[in-house]
């Protein structure tokens, strides 16, 4: 199975996952990296949903090659259109 790395980026700075973890596929990393956001914004950090803005989780494969980014503010988004449905 591929090995994924979750890294956190932000105007603040970048923390580096350096285990990572081996998932099925990109679709799989895709849902991991929307569980990982979703959790990192309900811990008690005492920030407002909006600091989250210029967040983002970079996911990269076993080369370090990015694979795909994802804003905290789409999950943000996609929170708030569950909230209306």
């Amino acid at each position: 199975m591929p090995r994924f790395y979750f890294h956190l980026r932000s105007d603040l700075g970048f923390a580096p996952d350096e285990e990572g973890r081996e998932l099925q596929d990109g679709r799989a990393a895709v849902e991991e990296a929307l569980r990982a956001v979703r959790y990192i914004m309900r811990a008690p950090t005492g920030l407002q949903p909006g600091a989250w803005r210029g967040w983002f989780v970079q996911v990269a494969d076993h080369h370090g090659g990015v694979v795909f980014i994802l804003p905290f503010s789409s999950v943000l988004e996609i929170s708030k259109k569950d909230r209306k449905a």
